[in-house]
């Protein structure tokens, strides 16, 4: 197979200040995980479906070179010999506490293909030697980056939590943890003292799951963290779900 190489004339490699839209499709909503998976344009680094390839090429002459991303999910092996990991602190989402996404309950296989519309494929890296080294490191670069929605993500939460900015309370510098056997499990919560299952708060201190305030039209919890607080002044909780 001849190409010519005025054929790789826009590929780009890509460098710390581009955005690498990989994760959707720019006119829809395909992704990796899709049928057929999406294609990135090593010009302009945007997303395309493959019901959209023509379209991003008319709009874009000349731009007609993608990497092929087709990812599949299928469920991770157990290790029988190995032990769930044991929760130690009483806390959500670092090493430790509970990981309420379970990530390590799949495994994700990818392909890569370089696309050149409207009709040539060619398997990466396999058949690799077909092409010039600089569109082999766009291709390297593109596998390599942090999305633009994931780098978008990490920078609004290094300031904010839940919309809200962060502030680093000080009752965390000495906070108690008591060891009193109280086990919670990864899910299927309930109010210790009602039948509430949704508002949620697990205390940091002792471990008690109660429910939150009850609002003004009689909505929400039954104020049972709060009494919880008044009670035992233990001031740290954490939203649950």
């Amino acid at each position: 197979l001849t190409i010519m190489a005025d054929t790789y004339r826009n590929v780009r490699v890509a460098g710390a200040n581009d955005n690498i839209y990989k994760d959707e499709c720019l006119y829809s909503f395909d992704n990796p995980e899709s049928e057929n998976g999406l294609y990135i344009c090593m010009s302009t680094f945007r997303g395309v479906g493959k019901a959209h390839l023509e379209r991003h090429c008319r709009n874009n002459p000349g731009k007609n070179v993608f990497l092929h991303i087709l990812r599949r999910r299928k469920p991770a092996p157990i290790d029988v010999n190995v032990e769930p990991t044991k929760i130690t602190k009483l806390a959500i989402g670092i090493e430790g506490g509970f990981d309420v996404n379970q990530s390590n309950r799949f495994i994700f296989e990818e392909k890569y293909s370089i696309y050149i519309h409207p009709d040539v494929t060619i398997p990466y890296p396999d058949e690799a030697s077909q092409l010039p080294e600089f569109v082999k490191n766009s291709a390297d670069a593109i596998i390599a980056a942090d999305s633009a929605f994931l780098k978008e993500e990490r920078s609004l939460m290094n300031a904010t939590w839940n919309g809200e900015i962060r502030r680093i309370t000080k009752h965390s510098q000495t906070l108690e943890q008591l060891v009193n056997g109280r086990k919670i499990p990864p899910s299927g919560w309930q109010c210790d003292q009602c039948e509430l299952k949704e508002n949620l708060w697990l205390n940091l201190t002792d471990g008690a799951i109660l429910c939150g305030r009850k609002f003004f039209d009689g909505t929400g919890g039954n104020n049972h963290a709060a009494e919880h607080y008044y009670r035992t002044k233990y001031p740290l909780a954490v939203k649950l779900g």
